[in-house]
C-alpha cells in the first residue's frame, strides 16, 4: 500500500535482474581494444550564444573511507556546521541484502579525515532499505534522507522512507512514503519556505510526496505524470520544481518508450508543465540495452537566478543546456566531445544550495565515466558562467577504486566497473567541488572514496 492507491506496472518488461544487479550486462565496458595509457583529449565546440572555453585542469586529491562496507551508488551532503553525510547501500545478494536492514550513513566532522557511523534508527522505527538513496539539507539545517527497498529474489522494489533529523543526525523520525511493489529510484530535496518534496516511481508513473512541516509528515499528491520514471529532482531559489522523467522504471522492468520530458511546477507541485528536453540520444528499453545505450539518470540544477540546467550524454559527447524561461526554450554546449570514447552517467549540481545561499552563485559540479576500448576512467569537472562565457576545468581521467569479478574461468579475474550509475558531486562551503563514489571489492578494503578539489 501507499499513501495514495497506486495501480501495478503494464506491459513489464521479462523479469530479470535488477540494474544493480546486472553489471554483468555492462561487460561491454571493459571489452574492446588493449589498454592505452591514457584517453585522449578533445577540442570543445561553442554553444549558440555564448562561448566556451577549457580553463586549466582541475586538481583533485582522494582520500579512502573503508568502512567495512560498499557504500554502492553514494550520495553526499555537507551541513552548514561543516559537516559531511555520505550514505550508499551495500551486498547485491539476497542472502545479505533485506529491505528490511537499516541503511548506512556516515559522518565525517573533520573534512573527510575519519568517519563515524550514525545510527538512524532500525526497521521498527521505519529506518529500512537496502537500495537507492538520496540525501538532502533544508535551509533550517534539517537533514532528510530517503531509501528505497529492494528485494533481491524477486528483483522488485518494495517501499520508499523518508528520514528527518533537526539535530544533525543524532536523533531520526522516519515516515514510510510508499509499499507499492515496484517502487523505485527516490529523490528528495527540501525547498528555500522549509517545504520538503520526494518523487519516486513504480512502473505506473511518477509520484510526488510533500511535507509542509520539516518531514514530520507527508502527503502524497498527484502524479507528476502517469508514465515514465523518476531520473531526477531540482528545486531553485524561488521553489520551483523540476523533475526529469525518463522512460525507465521500475527499476528496469518497464519501459515507456516517448516519456521522456522535464516537468517543470512553480506552486510547490500543485501543477506542473511538461517540456521537451533538449537533448537526443537514445535511452534503453530494457536492461540489457544498457549495455549498448547506458543512460539512466540526466540531471537537473538551478542557478541562483532562477535558470535551469540540465546534462545528459549522448553519442557525439557530453552536453549541459542552459534555460531561462523554466525549461521553454534553451541554450546548449558540448562540453566534452567523445571522440573515440563513450561517455555516460553524468551527475550535475550547485548554482543554488537552499543550506548554503552564499555559495558561488554561477558555478556547477559536474561528473561522468569515459570509456576507451577496455579502458574505463571517470571525470570530474567545475562549470563557471563568466561574462557569457562557460568555463569548464575538467580532470585528468581519474581511476576510480572500483573492480568486478568477471563471469567464467576457475581463477578470479577483476575488471574495473562503475559501481553503479551515479558519480555524484557537491560544492563544499569553499566553493569546492567533491565528488564520492564507492569503494568495491579493493584489496585494502570496501567503503567510499572522496575526490576534492585541491585549494584554488
Amino acid at each position: 500500500m501507499s499513501l495514495r492507491d497506486s495501480p501495478a506496472p503494464q506491459a513489464l518488461l521479462p523479469p530479470r535482474r535488477c540494474f544493480d544487479l546486472c553489471l554483468a550486462s555492462l561487460a561491454w565496458l571493459v571489452v574492446g581494444c588493449a589498454p592505452t595509457t591514457s584517453l585522449p583529449e578533445t577540442e570543445v565546440g561553442t554553444g549558440t550564444q555564448y562561448s566556451l572555453v577549457e580553463g586549466s585542469h582541475l586538481e583533485v586529491e582522494a582520500s579512502h573511507a573503508r568502512v567495512g562496507r560498499v557504500a554502492r551508488e553514494p550520495m553526499m551532503v555537507e551541513h552548514p556546521n561543516g559537516s559531511w553525510f555520505v550514505t550508499g547501500y551495500g551486498a547485491q545478494d539476497p542472502l545479505n541484502s533485506s529491505p528490511l536492514q537499516p541503511p548506512s550513513l556516515w559522518r565525517s566532522d573533520d573534512q573527510g579525515t575519519t568517519w563515524s557511523s550514525v545510527d538512524v534508527g532500525v526497521a521498527t522505527d521505519g529506518a529500512y532499505g537496502n537500495s537507492d538513496v538520496d540525501l538532502s539539507i533544508g535551509p533550517e539545517g534539517n537533514l532528510y534522507f530517503i531509501v528505497m527497498g529492494f528485494d533481491r529474489s524477486t528483483f522488485r522494489g518494495t517501499h520508499v522512507t523518508v528520514g528527518r533529523s533537526a539535530d544533525e543526525g543524532r536523533t531520526w523520525s522516519w515516515s514510510v512514503l510508499s509499499e507499492t511493489e515496484f517502487d523505485d529510484r527516490p529523490w528528495v530535496r527540501a525547498a528555500p519556505d522549509g517545504r520538503v518534496h520526494a518523487i519516486w516511481n513504480d512502473g505506473a508513473g511518477v509520484s510526488h510526496a510533500r511535507s509542509s512541516d520539516g518531514g514530520l509528515t507527508w502527503t502524497e499528491l498527484e502524479r507528476i505524470h502517469p508514465a515514465g520514471g523518476s531520473s531526477h529532482l531540482a528545486i531553485g531559489p524561488g521553489g520551483e520544481l523540476a523533475v526529469r522523467i525518463g522512460p525507465m522504471s521500475a527499476s528496469g522492468h518497464r519501459s515507456d518508450p516517448g516519456e521522456d520530458w522535464i516537468a517543470v511546477s512553480v506552486d510547490g507541485g500543485d501543477d506542473w508543465t511538461l517540456h521537451e528536453p533538449p537533448g537526443e540520444g537514445r535511452w534503453p528499453t530494457s536492461i540489457a540495452e544498457l549495455g549498448t545505450h547506458p543512460r539512466w539518470v540526466d540531471p537537473l540544477a538551478w542557478t541562483a537566478g532562477g535558470d535551469l540546467l540540465h546534462a545528459w550524454s549522448a553519442d557525439d559527447g557530453l552536453h549541459v543546456a542552459r534555460s531561462v524561461d523554466r525549461g521553454a526554450s534553451w541554450t546548449r554546449w558540448l562540453v566534452a566531445p567523445a571522440g573515440d570514447r563513450t561517455l555516460f552517467f553524468p551527475y550535475l549540481t550547485g548554482g543554488f544550495d537552499v543550506a548554503r545561499p552564499a555559495m558561488p552563485p554561477e558555478t556547477f559540479a559536474l561528473t561522468w565515466f569515459e570509456r576507451s576500448g577496455s579502458e574505463l576512467r571517470a571525470r570530474i569537472a567545475r562549470l563557471g558562467f563568466e561574462n557569457d562565457t562557460l568555463k569548464v576545468e575538467r580532470t585528468l581521467p581519474l581511476d576510480l577504486p572500483i573492480r568486478r569479478q568477471a563471469s567464467g574461468g576457475d581463477e578470479p579475474t577483476w575488471t574495473p566497473d562503475t559501481g553503479g550509475e551515479y558519480f555524484p558531486a557537491i560544492l563544499d562551503r569553499a566553493g569546492r567541488v567533491l565528488a564520492a563514489t564507492t569503494i568495491q571489492n579493493d584489496p585494502a578494503g570496501d567503503g567510499f572514496s572522496i575526490w576534492k578539489e585541491t585549494v584554488r
